[in-house]
């Protein structure tokens, strides 16, 4: 094989190489074309494990004791679990999940992320009534002028 041909091998093969792993290491991202991602063909590591603190309001929050708190007056708002957690007391994890990660809470099961919007501060409860989600997680930004809210669904049922 002369110098050109094998120039031309390693070219192709740094090519496929490229490719298979940027499928195989990128997101699966519904909203930019749907099914047809190639990386959708490849199974999402967990990429979050945690579980319910505790439950109350703003000062549960505040207490962070670890894991994440039911709020127990917007769950019973919108009508479906809502676990706030300060980014700084073990919610960091929530702003890199994105469409399709699992995230497991050891109370309820797996899920699989649906939705997620950055919301002002005191739009929450207004947004999730029409957030996709059967759970719903959320963090405040280092910036605390937003919240991240993300919907989950059961993994069984994605």
């Amino acid at each position: 094989m002369n110098m050109s041909a094998r120039r031309s091998l390693r070219f192709r093969l740094t090519a496929i190489a490229a490719v298979f792993g940027a499928a195989l290491f990128s997101k699966f991202d519904p909203s930019r074309g749907g099914g047809s991602n190639f990386s959708a063909w490849f199974i999402h590591p967990i990429e979050f494990t945690t579980y319910i603190g505790n439950s109350g309001d703003q000062s549960a929050i505040d207490a962070c004791i670890g894991g994440l708190t039911y709020h127990s007056e917007i769950s019973q708002y919108i009508g479906k679990p809502y676990f706030p957690i300060h980014e700084f007391c073990g919610g960091e994890p929530i702003m890199r999940l994105s469409y399709g990660d699992s995230v497991i809470i050891q109370q309820l099961g797996e899920f699989k992320v649906i939705s997620m919007l950055d919301v002002d501060h005191g739009d929450t409860a207004r947004v999730l009534r029409e957030l996709p989600g059967e759970v719903y997680l959320q963090t405040c930004h280092q910036n605390d002028i937003q919240m991240r809210v993300i919907g989950l669904a059961k993994a069984a049922s994605v």
